[in-house]
């Protein structure tokens, strides 16, 4: 039988509402928007919310009042179908002195550099403006990792800062399970940015659509809500780790079902005959004014008209009818001081309880000033000299082909081809390295009897200090 976790149990921040008290959850409307999809703010702020929308927008509201020009407005740069678009936001612990945020969208690639898809999942970094603190310096998004991703469906799209000062973003398997257990793939994974400039790791697998996951602020605990199959739908609760290695079983298991010893159990599933169908993660509640709440994950399901919560030290949930999610539950959110927010189709609302203006910080330290490259140890210059880079082309078929990569320093290259597997290897400073990238069965399906094929490949080479070298070449394939 496969063992559930037994997660720690957590120190609530306030006391449980006196007896007679009634303690009860309800939702104050924030304003009205065209599918918003995410809901953050920067760590600390207590009256900026951000609402990312799925068509492109990122809108700002400052003290109850949304602003009348949007915070970022990306929805020419953005392809948005079915579950693509713009998904999601994250601010950088220091995002107070450095202005770092991050947007997680799928591409509309004639908008984007050569070797950029339509599709394709982009992971951007950006600045606010010098200027004007309420809005974005559109000029400073650059593209700090590109994921091949055809289906138009199970992208993930959550974007967040662990209790460690590192960027986590979660991937989904494509549509197809067979990648979510490889490591030679993001599919089906959370992954890790060990610096701000460094190609991401992998943290987390076996996971099919992990739409919504969240640090708990006072623990770091991590919780993922993953959506099921066919039977069920699972939330994922393990202790934080920077060094991961969590297996959840996709697609093996899906929630208990199957054989699944050796697996992270889910510490909840829920079943589609009892007509949940598409689980959506939230946030352990830290926000003293919602008494009822506090120390409870609050999560919630596409199917469903109320969220519901449960105890962190024993996951059961309980339906929270005074939160409701009428209209379409798209996600939940937190803002910078762990107030509580509901996205549907069409409106955000805040979780609302007793009058409190207390800000409760995130779990763990912000990043150094600045970010980035920081001065070796004893001091002296950072690097910032880029990986030379050289590329030659070996066999080139259409179920596979292979480049010859050579850098002059020890370095990571990612290689990335629209309708191919990607790859992930590790170089040695001046030695030539064969890297074989192999295709997709539905792209070998699609080629089939094609005499010539021509792909554009992205190959991204990362040193030590996050200095990185992008080429672009194009191949003909046989």
């Amino acid at each position: 039988m496969r063992r559930l976790l037994a997660p720690a149990a957590v120190a609530v921040l306030l006391a449980v509402a006196p007896a007679g008290a009634a303690a009860a959850p309800s939702l104050v409307k924030v304003g009205d928007f065209t599918q918003p999809v995410h809901v953050a703010g920067p760590p600390g702020d207590a009256s900026r919310v951000f609402v990312v929308e799925q068509g492109g927008l990122v809108k700002l509201v400052v003290n109850g009042q949304e602003t009348a020009t949007p915070f970022l407005d990306l929805t020419d740069e953005t392809l948005v179908s079915e579950e693509r678009g713009l998904l999601s936001i994250a601010f950088a612990p220091d995002y107070a002195t450095s202005g770092r945020f991050y947007v997680f969208l799928t591409a509309a690639g004639i908008e984007w550099p050569a070797g950029v898809d339509d599709g394709d999942i982009l992971i951007l970094r950006g600045l606010r403006s010098a200027q004007n603190p309420n809005v974005a310096d559109k000029g400073s998004l650059e593209i700090v990792e590109e994921i091949d991703h055809p289906a138009s469906f199970h992208n993930g799209g959550q974007l967040a800062f662990g209790p460690d000062g590192k960027l986590y973003a979660s991937i989904g398997d494509n549509g197809s399970g067979a990648e979510a257990q490889s490591g030679g793939s993001f599919y089906g994974k959370v992954i890790r940015f060990p610096d701000p400039t460094a190609a991401p790791e992998i943290w987390a697998r076996g996971l099919r659509n992990p739409w919504r996951f969240s640090f708990d602020r006072v623990t770091g605990d991590a919780w993922i809500g993953d959506v099921g199959e066919l039977t069920q739908e699972e939330i994922d609760h393990v202790a934080f780790t920077s060094a991961g290695g969590h297996n959840f079983g996709w697609p093996d298991c899906e929630g208990t079902l199957n054989d699944c010893g050796g697996f992270t159990a889910p510490v909840m599933t829920f079943e589609h005959s009892a007509g949940h169908a598409a689980i959506i993660g939230g946030f352990v509640v830290r926000d003293p004014g919602l008494p009822s709440l506090v120390g409870r994950y609050l999560f919630g399901d596409l199917a469903k008209q109320a969220a519901f919560s449960a105890a962190v030290a024993s996951p059961q949930a309980r339906t929270e009818p005074g939160v409701s999610t009428a209209g379409g539950l798209r996600s939940f959110g937190e803002d910078g001081c762990g107030r509580i927010y509901v996205a549907t189709a069409s409106q955000v609302r805040r979780v609302t309880e007793t009058a409190s203006n207390a800000c409760v910080p995130p779990a763990g330290e912000p990043d150094p000033p600045g970010g980035g490259q920081q001065p070796p140890p004893g001091g002296g210059t950072p690097d910032t000299t880029k990986p030379a880079v050289t590329v030659k082309r070996g066999k080139r078929r259409v179920r596979a082909f292979v480049l010859k990569l050579r850098s002059d320093e020890a370095a990571r290259a990612t290689v990335t081809a629209r309708g191919y597997k990607s790859r992930t290897v590790q170089l040695a400073a001046g030695v030539t390295r064969k890297v074989t990238v192999k295709a997709r069965r539905k792209t070998i399906r699609k080629l089939r009897g094609k005499r010539r094929v021509v792909r554009k490949v992205r190959i991204r080479v990362v040193d030590a200090a996050g200095n990185s070298t992008v080429r672009t070449p194009k191949i003909r394939l046989r």
